[in-house]
């Protein structure tokens, strides 16, 4: 396959085409509260209330912009994704169009919580009251964040229905799009994030040209961003630019089609007695023999194995690969949740770790020292690049759930219990290992790139012969 577009911020890229983004996306415009209550297929629900029909949603902890109703639906429904997604293409018939009131109420009303976050140079990532965070699922948004917002955004998905009701489907979108890059300009602009983290520091203008290029590319793939409304965390990395990636892809279900494929011939096989081949190692071959790049299966592991979807300005930038996305998301969860629990010696390709680091710590180093390979730096450069990001993510997020409560009352006890619960070890082994696991990935793309080179070369050679004779 042909090496993939350079990156480019889903941010610039929402801000400088959103002619564009009107033309490729088809909506209607819902004309009244009927409308809706009369399709049984539909993201949102209507209660009545003093003779009044309202919306009546409360912001999903897991996934705001689709909600429960319809994530449930896509959990509970063990047929192949593929299937699953052309059946609410076809039962949802205004789903384009109330992901976009979904989305205008919910960036409206996380807006100034947002920006007062990103205000902050230290955030506190500690609930008002107790010593942690209530969350359905882990890296879900924190009931603590959204329970005081329910009444605020019944209201904003009233107020969103009535502006799409009043100007139209477009005209709507324009203003969603305007609203998310501003959403996405704070979050990657926050006070928090650290200057070597961001593209344009004193590192990148001052270091010599090649240091500087290699913050620069660890700045690009890194993608930092406040963790708002995810509390709990400290900063959030790889997301918006290995989502970027993916929604640029030319065949991106095909790819998430592949990916699946390989993660349920894995858990059979594996249940079946057959773990020969590690888990990774048994995706990555399968991807990249069915026609894609190393640089294709690598982003697919960093976004498959994350803890939550995350999904939010996505389906501003484009609703039908976001959906899939959504979808397939979940059904990998479920096959990788499976091999951790029962085959979790036979997940890793080259380490077998003694406590869980995380799959998508080990998958995003994995990437991030591949394309630092990639770009002419040394394996050693590439695998300390790895290693660094997960010691230094995993350090920021030490420091920042420090809780003086806590320490008051056990002492240094709270240091100890605090780096247990966080895998801060294995988070950093898994920076290490996946960091030689992404070397290893280059080597392998260089060697097949040099063995395809003599095939031509060779079958040139031929056929000069069988010319001159």
């Amino acid at each position: 396959m042909n090496r993939p577009k350079p990156h480019i911020s889903i941010f610039t890229l929402l801000f400088l085409c959103p002619l564009l983004l009107i033309a490729q996306i088809e909506g209607k415009v819902i004309r009244s509260f009927d409308t809706i209550a009369e399709q049984s297929q539909s993201i949102f629900g209507i209660s009545v209330q003093n003779d009044s029909k309202r919306f009546h949603r409360l912001i999903e902890p897991t996934s705001p912009i689709l909600g429960n109703k319809l994530v449930n639906k896509i959990r509970s429904d063990n047929r192949h994704p593929s299937e699953i997604l052309s059946t609410i293409k076809s039962d949802y018939k205004n789903l384009k169009t109330e992901v976009l009131i979904s989305s205008l109420a919910y960036f409206n009303i996380l807006m100034p919580g947002l920006i007062a976050y990103s205000q902050q140079i230290i955030t506190s990532t500690r609930p008002v009251v107790g010593m942690s965070w209530t969350e359905v699922e882990p890296a879900a948004i924190p009931l603590e964040v959204l329970t005081p917002l329910h009444e605020q955004y019944m209201d904003a998905v009233d107020s969103a229905f009535s502006f799409q009701q009043r100007l139209g489907y477009r005209f709507s979108l324009d203003s969603a799009v305007q609203l998310v890059t501003k959403y996405g300009n704070l979050k990657a602009n926050c006070a928090t994030i650290m200057p070597a983290l961001k593209p344009k520091s004193i590192y990148t203008e001052k270091l010599p040209e090649k240091l500087s290029k290699l913050f620069r590319l660890n700045a690009m793939i890194s993608s930092a961003e406040a963790a708002y409304p995810r509390l709990q965390h400290s900063i959030n990395g790889y997301l918006q630019y290995t989502y970027s990636y993916l929604l640029q892809h030319e065949d991106l279900e095909g790819l998430l089609m592949a990916g699946y494929d390989a993660q349920s011939e894995w858990i059979t096989a594996a249940r079946e007695g057959d773990l020969d081949v590690p888990f990774m190692a048994h995706i990555e071959k399968s991807v990249l023999e069915q026609g894609f790049s190393y640089r294709d299966v690598l982003v697919l592991m960093c976004y498959s194995t994350r803890n939550m979807p995350n999904l939010d300005v996505q389906y501003i930038m484009d609703g039908e690969k976001a959906l899939a996305l959504e979808v397939y998301f979940w059904k990998y969860k479920e096959i990788q949740n499976a091999a951790i629990d029962q085959f979790f010696a036979h997940v890793f390709p080259n380490h077998v770790f003694k406590e869980n680091p995380m799959l998508y710590h080990y998958a995003t180093a994995a990437y991030l020292a591949y394309e630092v390979n990639r770009a002419g730096y040394q394996n050693g450069t590439a695998v300390g690049m790895a290693f660094l990001s997960k010691a230094g993510y995993k350090f920021h997020k030490f420091i920042c759930a420090l809780d003086p409560r806590a320490i008051n009352n056990t002492g240094f006890g709270h240091f100890k219990d605090l780096l247990k619960k966080q895998s801060s070890m294995s988070g950093v082994k898994a920076g290490y290992f996946g960091g030689l696991h992404g070397v290893s990935m280059a080597k392998m793309e260089d060697r097949s790139e040099s063995l395809n080179k003599r095939v031509n070369l060779l079958a040139l050679e031929m056929g000069n012969r069988s010319t001159t004779e």
